[in-house]
């Protein structure tokens, strides 16, 4: 089992504001995906990036609908 952080530059992660993320495994690979929501340059977003030891490949981007500032918003 495999614990902690490393640093690793290059990952293709994109930055966000007024965000949140959430680390699961999204293809029961054993390795831990995240998922990041909150506004990036063109407005809100959502992405969600597979992890492939270490190596972050996205496979969604788009909006999530109900998801305001990185938050689950029942307005929306």
């Amino acid at each position: 089992t495999r614990s902690g952080f490393v640093e690793a530059p290059g990952t293709g992660l994109t930055g966000f504001s007024s965000g949140s993320s959430a680390w699961g495994d999204y293809d029961n690979d054993g390795d831990f995906d995240v998922l990041l929501t909150g506004l990036d340059s063109l407005g809100r977003a959502s992405r969600i990036y597979r992890n492939a030891s270490g190596f972050f490949t996205e496979v969604f981007r788009g909006s999530l609908i109900g998801v305001r500032s990185g938050k689950w918003s029942p307005e929306l």
